[in-house]
């Protein structure tokens, strides 16, 4: 944890789950281009179908690493999740709540987008007891939720108590 004046700032700390399913994940997508390009020549008919696959697999990877968390910062206007591609950004004059939750708050969550655990849990998901909420997490045992007016967010923390009296005090 880093704190300076008004500032909270956390990085993303991965499970050993997390870390598994990705290095899975990463060995699956390499094989399959490595199948891919492997075959020899394709019939000219099939060409495109070579390179289509190959688009399929490249963008599996790269889309979940540019939208995998970074780093967890806070300071007086702005929770940030830090990613490769554009940063998830909540204005704390938004912030309705913020509080701890733990891992059988997230029981029964349906997901409706989201990436099971490669480079995270990452997506869209419901459960009865939060409705619908964005979850941002690299570990399932330290978890906060932040609800604005708007949406519900769930991210992982390494810190998650100091976190919410963080927020709670502004």
């Amino acid at each position: 944890m880093n704190e300076k004046g008004t500032f909270f700032s956390v990085p993303f700390r991965w499970s050993g789950g997390v870390t598994a399913i990705t290095i899975v994940y990463l060995i699956l997508i390499s094989g399959a281009v490595i199948f891919t390009v492997s075959l020899g020549d394709w019939p000219s008919w099939l060409v495109w179908l070579k390179y289509l696959l190959l688009i399929t697999f490249i963008t599996s990877v790269v889309i979940p690493l540019g939208f995998m968390p970074l780093n967890l910062t806070a300071d007086d206007g702005y929770v940030v999740v830090e990613r490769l591609f554009r940063p998830l950004v909540i204005p704390r004059n938004e912030i309705i709540e913020s509080r701890r939750l733990y891992r059988n708050d997230l029981d029964k969550s349906r997901q409706s987008y989201a990436s099971g655990g490669a480079f995270g849990f990452l997506g869209k998901f419901k459960n009865p007891r939060l409705g619908a909420y964005t979850l941002i997490a690299t570990e399932l045992d330290s978890l906060v939720l932040i609800r604005t007016p708007y949406k519900c967010f769930v991210f992982s923390c390494s810190s998650p108590a100091e976190l919410v009296e963080f927020l709670h005090q502004g």
